[in-house]
């Protein structure tokens, strides 16, 4: 076993209404790397956990949209928990009920305004306080030359982050949808069994200061308790 995988992150064991269920240790050691060589290995783990998240893309640019939206409640769920990293461009493939994770690289488009200057900002207009967050873009031989970029997100000091405006997007058909609310807070999914069974840990729950809605979520979708 690798020295990355053996001081990984560890998430060994949750409740479950049956007993306890066991959680395979985390790959992703949360040191802040944004190296070249840190990226390929994230790339590599090629699976979503709580301290990582993969995206097909992010554009900077442009209106309001699912995807700007879904990464500001990514960064805070870390924020508010023990950090993570993002990875784009990964996208998720299901297929025969199997989830796979392609390396696709972000586009020309795309790269032209994914700056750290940029990102920052749009994450914290829903918010009243700073986050931690860095970005690093690299250029992948072994990936055929695209480009990728990560992520890192530190654990906040100012944790529980509350949201302080609703993250809305229109859908194509004209519809708002709404991804988070003014008054909630965000975390990870890897607990939600315990917030659902027993309400032990609040890294699992998204309360809402709207008549105390809660859901439970994991990266790409959420879970309604």
């Amino acid at each position: 076993m690798s020295e990355e995988v053996s001081q990984g992150h560890e998430q060994s064991v949750r409740d479950h209404p049956d007993g306890e269920e066991i959680v395979a240790r985390s790959q992703v050691v949360l040191d802040g790397d944004l190296s070249k060589a840190k990226l390929i290995s994230l790339i590599l783990i090629g699976r979503e956990e709580e301290a990582l998240d993969y995206k097909r893309s992010y554009n900077l640019s442009g209106k309001v949209t699912k995807d700007r939206v879904e990464m500001v409640r990514d960064v805070v769920a870390m924020a508010n928990t023990s950090g993570g990293y993002i990875v784009l461009s990964v996208n998720e493939n299901r297929s025969g009920g199997t989830l796979t994770f392609e390396p696709v690289g972000i586009s020309e488009e795309h790269l032209k305004s994914l700056d750290i200057d940029k990102l920052k900002p749009q994450i914290e207009s829903y918010l009243n306080v700073s986050v931690p967050i860095k970005l690093q873009i690299h250029r992948l031989d072994e990936h055929g030359g695209r480009c990728f970029a990560v992520v890192y997100v530190e654990e906040s000091p100012e944790s529980p982050i509350i949201m302080e405006k609703d993250g809305q997007y229109q859908e194509e058909i004209g519809k708002s949808k709404d991804v988070f609310r003014a008054g909630d807070v965000v975390v990870p999914a890897e607990g939600r069994t315990r917030t659902q069974y027993g309400n032990r840990s609040r890294r699992c729950a998204v309360v809402s200061g709207r008549g105390g809605r809660r859901k439970y979520w994991g990266f790409g979708s959420w879970w309604r308790g």
